[in-house]
């Protein structure tokens, strides 16, 4: 009883603060702390339910380009010409027959450079070292072509590539090479 004591003794003004506090200022703090907390909690959940879906968005893009990349590399290692090119010896071939092939190549592959935005360049080197590029040239190219062929057929992804065009970087890449 001796909080009631003290109560008591308080003058008209105090009573009513604490009044007020208790009737007034604590529930509307309580209130105030469960909407924060709710809403906390719902908008995390949004930032959580937007990123899984960038992410399953951006993980089907990449496996589209996967299945891209693994198709065009199915046509060049089963295609007849390609075959046929990669494999003649280029000192005994008609040269005739050679530029045939390599312009009927050169088509085929500026088809998927202009078709496909995420291909700047294709190059492809055969057993007899005859070499269709078709694209840009990039510097660290070589790099990844001698890092690639340690690997013994194993596929290397290069490290972020950002090019620069009319003077501002603007474009930025990853590289695929495969070593055999």
């Amino acid at each position: 009883m001796k909080p009631f004591k003290y109560i008591k003794n308080l003058s008209l003004k105090s009573k009513s603060i604490v009044i007020f506090l208790f009737l007034a200022v604590m529930p509307i703090g309580a209130v105030s702390f469960l909407y924060y907390y709710q809403f906390n909690n719902i908008l995390e959940q949004q930032v959580i339910d937007t990123s899984q879906r960038n992410l399953n968005a951006m993980q089907s893009n990449f496996l589209n380009l996967l299945n891209e990349v693994e198709d065009l590399s199915e046509y060049i290692i089963f295609n007849d010409e390609f075959n046929q090119y990669m494999t003649l010896d280029p000192d005994t071939a008609d040269q005739e027959e050679i530029s045939r092939l390599n312009r009927s190549l050169q088509a085929f592959l500026t088809f998927h450079i202009t078709n496909n935005p995420y291909f700047n360049s294709i190059t492809v080197t055969g057993n007899n070292r005859m070499v269709i590029h078709m694209g840009e040239n990039i510097e660290q190219e070589t790099e990844w072509k001698e890092k690639a062929g340690e690997l013994d057929g194993s596929v290397l992804w290069s490290t972020h590539i950002i090019f620069i065009r009319d003077g501002r970087p603007k474009i930025s890449r990853l590289s695929l090479c495969s070593g055999r």
